[in-house]
């Protein structure tokens, strides 16, 4: 068997091997551990100005990942032969990170020089992205909840941390959730403390909208959007209060809630869509509650989360927060009364322990009546208003100003339609219609020409 041979020469050449069995790998690791201890002591020094360094004395990784070593060498004339403490002989060493500290170092020489430089290795059991704190690998509304949950939770700092959307590796904390993540992602600040500091985390990261989340389910504690009454103008701020239960069905042991809003329009002025959080029966913003609001205007739709942070869950009904939507007033659109849809969708309840609650959604509508004139009603009069038996309309020119007359619920559905003459006038029978406002429009020749609100009650 042939052995394995190193010559190691600080005055003449470099350290040469030829091929050796694996049997004998430890003699160069044993060299190479006495020369860096020697070099430390200052028993040997770099010949010929040949310097070798890393850019940083550790490397913090999550475990596994993998990470290039990279030294910086200089002082050197022609090829540079390497010879790392695993054996490779690359400029760059290529590892997936330990499960602990390791220490690397590489030998550099060059015409009879060398130099020489280590770099501990520190890989760490926890892989946190900045704002992604239940570990789905996105940064969402959905994470707030999880963020409540461990809310001024005290852990260890995580090295050299940053918001960036890289993966950082971290130690465990002492804490984990239902579905196994640790407290540590949920620290997107990595200082150690798990507070409000750390929504900023989620928000930075907020590339898009929210994607996953449960439905409408029949029979789930009702989450509402209610409209005022309207319709609306351009120009008008339209407040919409969202509702979670109601007396009858109260929602139970709630920690948490995120749902989406969606309300693309043209008639809406959408990078104007804000949201307020009103103190009430689910608790006070800024002291018990913390929430987050997402809006994603070019998809016309919001991300809202809200979350208990004291580790105290309620139940009750009632106000949760309130949405701002401001009709859009750019001049130059055309005639017409518009129903924007507002529609609630990628909804999370939970209790404190994460565990999920259905939700029935409903959607709701809000109608806007764009580019009328004043004088729009009086081509037609409608009579009594508000009305209980029947409702009166009539033409009050002998040219008939309309040809279509139309009439919409406020959550948008057509009521009825009809056509209309010179002298053509309408009596209603609205005795059995549904308590409420109704939108009157009538159009001539595709333009419109006439609205108007009225009550039947």
């Amino acid at each position: 068997m042939r052995n394995k041979r190193y010559t190691l020469s600080i005055n003449k050449t470099d350290l040469t091997h030829t091929t050796l069995p694996q049997m004998n790998f430890w003699i160069k690791t044993l060299a190479l551990h006495l020369l860096l201890l020697a070099t430390g002591l200052g028993l040997i020094r770099a010949q010929g100005g040949l310097l070798v360094s890393f850019p940083q004395d550790t490397v913090f990784a999550c475990t596994g990942m993998n990470i290039d070593l990279t030294p910086v060498v200089s002082g050197q004339s022609g090829n540079v032969v390497y010879a790392w403490s695993d054996g490779s002989n690359s400029p760059t060493l290529s590892i997936a990170a330990p499960n602990g500290l390791v220490l690397y170092w590489v030998l550099a020489t060059n015409n009879g020089n060398f130099g020489l430089d280590s770099i501990w290795v520190m890989g760490m059991p926890e892989c946190v992205w900045p704002g992604d704190a239940n570990g789905d690998a996105i940064a969402n509304n959905f994470d707030l909840l999880y963020l409540g949950r461990a809310y001024q939770t005290s852990g260890m700092v995580r090295p050299h941390a940053h918001l960036n959307w890289l993966a950082q590796g971290a130690p465990s904390w002492t804490h984990t959730f239902a579905n196994g993540i640790n407290y540590a992602h949920s620290d997107a600040d990595g200082n150690g403390l798990i507070d409000t500091s750390d929504v900023h985390g989620i928000l930075h990261n907020y590339l898009v909208p929210q994607s996953a989340g449960q439905g409408n389910t029949p029979g789930g504690v009702p989450l509402s959007v209610v409209v005022p009454a309207g319709p609306f103008n351009p120009g008008d701020s339209i407040v919409i209060p969202v509702y979670l239960g109601t007396a009858a069905q109260p929602a139970n042991e709630v920690y948490g809630i995120a749902f989406s809003l969606n309300y693309l329009s043209t008639q809406v002025k959408v990078s104007e869509v804000k949201v307020r959080y009103p103190a009430g029966w689910f608790g006070t913003p800024g002291l018990d509650v913390i929430t987050l609001d997402k809006n994603f205007d070019q998809q016309g739709v919001i991300d809202i989360a809200i979350s208990r942070n004291d580790q105290l869950e309620r139940s009750g009904y009632g106000r949760l927060a309130d949405i701002i939507i401001t009709v859009d007033d750019v001049a130059g659109k055309n005639s017409s009364i518009e129903v924007v849809e507002l529609k609630l969708s990628h909804t999370q309840l939970t209790d404190y322990a994460g565990n999920p609650q259905s939700l029935s959604l409903k959607t709701e509508y809000f109608s806007v009546v764009m580019g009328l004139d004043e004088t729009s009603e009086a081509l037609l009069k409608v009579y009594p208003n508000p009305a209980t038996e029947t409702l009166y309309l009539e033409q009050t020119t002998n040219a008939a100003p309309v040809s279509l007359l139309e009439i919409y619920s406020m959550d948008g559905r057509l009521v009825m339609r009809n056509e209309m003459k010179t002298g053509n006038n309408l009596h209603l029978d609205v005795s059995d219609w549904t308590p409420g406002m109704y939108l009157i429009k009538g159009s001539r020749e595709g333009i419109l020409r006439f609205s108007q609100k009225v009550r039947i009650q």
